[in-house]
């Protein structure tokens, strides 16, 4: 249990250097030269190609699918902090240890809020603070505010993608040529009257 240094041996020449990643499917050593990709290159030979980024909760809330009702914070003892994704149909399985959820908790947020409190009281959840969030409304404080149109994707044919694609990359480069152009033009003729 000591601790390794390892920057003289990446540093130098003369090591022989191999990554090697542990996988799900085992050992998998990564070729020498990696080719570098970027989808925006993508984009810019075919704009049917889209970048889409997943979007960040804030306030470090952690990651969770659509489906997720309340998410409950519990601050222990140690300091630790946990989140919980609770769903609605958590009265059928056990979310915790030593109790389970009811039908009548998971009503609302306040009925989790003073449902899990008890527990805390009553010695079955460890903890010293309880906290619950509501995830919708979460969601929309988080996504809702951030865009003002929101698009579904949509799937082409692969002779779309790759024919139709390349002729709309065409039209939309030619188009934007001249949109840039004639914004040239007024440019200079702001510029010689300011003058």
């Amino acid at each position: 249990m000591n601790r390794i240094k390892l920057n003289q041996l990446l540093g130098s020449r003369r090591v022989k250097k191999r990554l090697v990643l542990s996988t799900s499917h085992g050992k998998y050593v990564v070729k020498k030269w990696i080719n570098r990709w970027d989808p925006i290159g993508d984009f810019f030979d075919n704009h049917l190609t889209a970048s889409i980024i997943p979007m960040r909760p804030p306030e470090g809330a952690g990651y969770y699918g659509s489906d997720v009702k309340y998410l409950v914070r519990l601050l222990t003892e140690d300091g630790y902090k946990k989140t919980i994704p609770v769903y609605l149909s958590d009265y059928n399985y056990p979310r915790f240890e030593k109790f389970r959820l009811t039908e009548e908790s998971l009503f609302s947020q306040e009925n989790l809020e003073d449902f899990l409190t008890n527990q805390a009281i009553n010695g079955n959840l460890k903890c010293i603070n309880v906290e619950v969030i509501d995830a919708d409304q979460l969601r929309k404080k988080t996504y809702g505010h951030d865009f003002g149109e929101s698009f579904e994707a949509k799937h082409y044919s692969w002779f779309f993608y790759v024919f139709v694609g390349k002729l709309l990359t065409v039209w939309s480069n030619i188009r934007l040529y001249f949109i840039n152009r004639k914004h040239q033009k007024s440019n200079k003729v702001l510029h010689q009257t300011r003058r």
